[in-house]
């Protein structure tokens, strides 16, 4: 027994040790989850609606913040990025887009190992190419020294990632929800100009009026109007970004508990309000699997849409 007895103690230890590092490396990835806001990507739960892309449920948005980094079309040959002291290299797949700073994207995955954070990318616009048209995926490793994730070093962490990936609702003076505007029945038309490449704010602005917001960060500037985003860097323009916003909401006031359904789906029970991606959708509002109501609705970016439908019996 008292040979037996050390040899239980130090399974012990390392059992305990093991247990310790296993929780410090699941509150670090819930801690970048909560801070990227994680989008459910994919099919519907029985798999009977939408693709691979298609959005379940709308998280935050990352931005590009150098280049260099590569994805591609295909999500089984999905380009995956190493980062090593600020430097990238290929880790696998291959090298089909190169991702241009100021490119938003999805988060939709999340993963800390005991040296490393991989992060899962969906682009939120898709991407065109001769032949191919359509979102693009990546993955983003980051590699640490392994006492950095060991000690829950989340500072250190999140300072390495935002060379590359910035949640935007870090950018400075921009809100962490977005404004709410209301839209009867077209966004606000702003003056027609060609944006062309190299252009310096002073040429933006004398073509489209002054932004609804300007944000600075680093080399580059955001100037925000209500259909389009044109991203400046070192004072040049250099891309324009024509979907400010993802979603609207939707407000639907109706008799209490009737069941309101979005392209088919049960969002929830009336009355209340939805964020629901910009688009066209089906609304229609049940009760007992009677139909009661149906409208199509155009959603907006930023809309504020509230509806009062008058509810009859089903047929």
């Amino acid at each position: 027994m008292k040979k037996i007895c050390p040899l239980m103690f130090l399974l012990c230890v390392t059992s305990f040790a093991y247990a310790q590092q296993s929780e410090v490396q699941s509150n670090l990835q819930e801690a970048i989850q909560a801070r990227y806001r994680i989008t459910q990507i994919g099919p519907s739960v029985f798999g009977m609606k939408g693709g691979e892309d298609s959005i379940r449920k709308l998280g935050g948005t990352i931005l590009v913040m150098k280049k260099g980094l590569y994805g591609t079309f295909d999500r089984r040959e999905i380009a995956s990025n190493a980062i090593t002291d600020g430097k990238r290299s290929l880790l696998a797949g291959k090298e089909e887009v190169e991702l241009v700073p100021g490119e938003r994207f999805y988060a939709n995955s999340v993963r800390v190992g005991q040296d490393f954070v991989t992060v899962g990318l969906l682009s939120v616009d898709p991407r065109s190419m001769p032949g191919r048209v359509g979102r693009v995926w990546a993955a983003v490793n980051f590699f640490f020294k392994s006492d950095v994730v060991q000690k829950g070093d989340l500072k250190s962490i999140n300072s390495a990632m935002d060379e590359w990936l910035l949640p935007a609702d870090s950018l400075p003076n921009l809100p962490s929800t977005a404004p709410t505007r209301s839209v009867a029945a077209s966004p606000s038309l702003q003056r027609s100009v060609e944006l062309k490449p190299g252009m310096v704010k002073e040429d933006v602005v004398a073509g489209l009026g002054e932004p609804a917001q300007t944000i600075t960060f680093a080399n580059r500037t955001w100037l925000t109007y209500p259909t389009l985003v044109a991203v400046l860097e070192d004072g040049k323009l250099t891309a324009v970004d024509r979907s400010t916003e993802t979603t609207g909401k939707l407000s639907l006031q109706s008799e209490d508990g009737a069941e309101i359904y979005v392209d088919g789906e049960l969002a929830g029970t009336a009355p209340t309000t939805l964020n629901v991606p910009v688009g066209s959708h089906k609304l229609e509002i049940k009760r007992d699997g009677k139909s009661l109501w149906q409208q199509d609705v155009r959603v907006f970016p930023g809309a504020d849409v509230v509806l009062k439908p008058r509810v009859t019996e089903g047929k």
